[in-house]
């Protein structure tokens, strides 16, 4: 049984949806993503592809599907909320809610602006529910790469959204933080997915001897942790602004290793971000790991040895 898809639909969702998804716990194949929008079907992400769903959580044709009011789309966005859209607007005008487990709910709607920046967003007309995924093991087939001898080497890990580079991050860091390799490692989780903090503490195993600075900018977050940790290892998520770069740079002239994701359907098209060209042409990172969905999230496509 998938306990993701169960606590969140025990935990965050109207009756109505909550009685479609509970159902869809029967079906072989665990569920990725819901995806809502207002007056339209009802639709959910699996591994083998996008599946729409009935009143019952059969998969069926669109015409047949639970279909979702404006008023339905509100109600849910208030529960995923946990009651409290206003002090959630932080995060929503950053297009996400995130939720315990280190599930996240991107949210779309109308934004009102100020100062050519988003204010906050109302008249929700969309949700996309990630349901994310604990994979112990994850990272079996490159960590040898990435860990061998008591040596940590830099690592960019990259692939378009939805490929498995936080839950291969996660596991990383529960690898190296662990009795076994006896690094110290620091998270910069500026979205609460790698480590899935509730009330400071981490819900996901990250290692015995990770430490995590949760919902904070990843830069900021990185040099606080380089700072006031003393950590061996830095494991961060989705860089790629010059902020982040700098950070990174800072984290190993100071002799941290990092170990970090960003999105790119291949080492080409990542490289060209502004970030990122930057750490490659100072040869930042040793290690290239590009990932894709082709049999399912966490695909290794390639390996990619700079040194």
């Amino acid at each position: 049984m998938d306990k993701g898809l169960e606590f969140l639909a025990n935990n965050y969702f109207p009756e109505r949806l909550k009685k479609i998804m509970l159902s869809d716990l029967a079906s072989p194949e665990r569920t990725e993503e819901i995806r809502l929008k207002a007056k339209e079907a009802l639709c959910v992400l699996k591994k083998s592809g996008l599946y729409f769903l009935g009143e019952n959580g059969e998969s069926t044709e669109y015409e047949k599907a639970a279909f979702f009011s404006k008023e339905e789309l509100s109600e849910i966005v208030t529960l995923l909320c946990e009651n409290s859209v206003y002090s959630n607007q932080e995060h929503i005008k950053k297009g996400f809610i995130p939720l315990r487990g280190g599930h996240r709910a991107g949210i779309t709607g109308r934004c009102v602006t100020e100062n050519g920046k988003i204010k906050y967003i109302a008249d929700f007309s969309a949700v996309n529910i990630r349901i994310a995924g604990e994979v112990i093991g994850a990272s079996d087939k490159v960590f040898h790469k990435i860990y061998k001898d008591g040596n940590v080497r830099n690592t960019l890990i990259i692939s378009p959204p939805g490929c498995g580079k936080t839950t291969m991050l996660r596991d990383i860091a529960r690898k190296l933080g662990s009795p076994y390799c006896m690094k110290k490692v620091a998270i910069a989780d500026e979205r609460g997915e790698i480590a899935a903090c509730f009330e400071g503490i981490a819900e996901n195993d990250i290692g015995s001897l990770s430490f995590v600075m949760d919902n904070c900018p990843k830069a900021e977050g990185i040099v606080s942790l380089i700072r006031a940790m003393n950590p061996d290892v830095v494991i961060t998520d989705e860089i790629g602004t010059r902020d982040d770069a700098d950070a990174v740079m800072q984290a190993v002239l100071s002799g941290v290793f990092v170990i970090s994701s960003v999105h790119g359907k291949d080492f080409s098209d990542a490289r060209e971000k502004s970030g990122i060209k930057k750490l490659i042409s100072e040869n930042v990172f040793s290690l290239i790991i590009v990932l894709s969905r082709k049999n399912g999230p966490g695909t290794v496509e390639e390996i990619i040895d700079l040194c």
